[in-house]
């Protein structure tokens, strides 16, 4: 997977992961941060099931890349609150619309943003068959199979 931080599509219309939002902890993190406002820092810890460290650790590379901001409450007990910046939000807007497309692309679907849509399309795919690749150990191609 190539990063592509943009969440753009790479070449030819393939959808790329950014590799820094794909990394396990960063992902979870997020994910958790996506739908809340503020997270309290033990509350990622307890969910995530990691250490104090190792989350300080992702956190302080998300908010060096702007992706989250940290709230240190002194007054309440030293308590720590995340939150998801907006660059952070539209990365991981991004990565999940590309994750997506991907999934969809492996279960036989077209990715609707990079796919031509319409009735020209559909008439198209109705008169050409479409060609299944040739299986490890076949020597002659696989046969032809029509979309019906």
């Amino acid at each position: 997977m190539t990063s592509a931080a943009d969440g753009r599509p790479g070449a030819a219309g393939i959808e790329t992961l950014d590799d820094f939002v794909h990394t396990p902890a960063r992902l979870s993190i997020l994910s958790l941060l996506a739908p809340a406002d503020w997270v309290l820092f033990s509350f990622l810890r307890d969910t995530i099931a990691t250490s104090d460290s190792a989350l300080s650790k992702q956190l302080s590379v998300l908010e060096d890349a702007g992706y989250v901001e940290c709230y240190k409450d002194l007054a309440a007990r030293r308590r720590t609150s995340v939150r998801m910046t907006d660059r952070g939000r539209t990365a991981f807007e991004a990565y999940l619309a590309n994750l997506e497309a991907l999934v969809a692309r492996a279960r036989g679907g077209a990715s609707v943003a990079h796919d031509e849509i319409g009735p020209d399309r559909e008439q198209r795919d109705a008169e050409q068959p479409r060609r299944v690749d040739r299986l490890p150990g076949d020597a002659e191609p696989a046969e032809v199979v029509d979309h019906d």
